[in-house]
């Protein structure tokens, strides 16, 4: 989950994105900016067997926070039978399931991620993207939307939050060093719990 504001619509620029990844390879990628509002959901198995969900106009307007939780179940992607090996992804807008889709071409069990990457073009910004342990149901997707009013994401439930990366806080950030405008590409230094 994450907040999502664009600030200017680029036609130009679709590098930005979030990768779940296993080592080297990209196994789960949201592409988030389109000069559309299309998002592209890419999603790969073990045998980097792939499929790409899109997604029209997801991303409206301009200077407006929006509030998004994508759901990947994978647990049909090791069905016995390969007809049936697909991945349920769903998604959630302020608080409202907007889409759902089945994600086929599998042939193997379902892969796992031990790292995150981020790009974010110039013209997005983002805030509390959040790695959950757990599937977020509807009644947790409106409650973390909340109306549009910031909620501490733990009062979902803190045991399930697996990553948090605090975009956002830049008040974490004193005492670093950095002034405003200084690259951090290589740093590592998000904030996170």
């Amino acid at each position: 989950s994450f907040w999502l504001n664009r600030t200017t619509i680029d036609d130009l620029s679709p590098s930005s994105w979030i990768q779940l990844r296993n080592s080297t390879t990209t196994v789960v990628q949201i592409n988030l900016q389109r000069a559309s509002g299309d998002v592209e959901v890419y999603l790969a198995d073990q045998n980097a067997n792939s499929d790409t969900e899109t997604y029209l106009r997801l991303v409206d307007g301009v200077n407006t926070w929006s509030h998004y939780i994508f759901t990947v179940d994978t647990s049909d992607m090791a069905h016995a039978t390969p007809a049936n090996r697909v991945a349920d992804i769903t998604i959630f807008k302020n608080g409202t399931q907007v889409s759902a889709s089945t994600a086929t071409s599998y042939n193997s069990f379902p892969s796992v991620y031990n790292s995150l990457r981020v790009a974010l073009d110039d013209t997005l910004a983002m805030q509390d993207l959040i790695i959950w342990k757990k599937t977020l149901s509807s009644t947790d997707a409106s409650r973390l939307y909340n109306d549009n009013i910031w909620l501490n994401p733990t009062s979902i439930s803190a045991s399930q939050i697996n990553d948090w990366y605090k975009f956002g806080y830049e008040p974490d950030f004193l005492g670093l060093d950095i002034s405003e405008g200084d690259p951090l590409s290589g740093l590592n230094l998000a904030p996170y719990i």
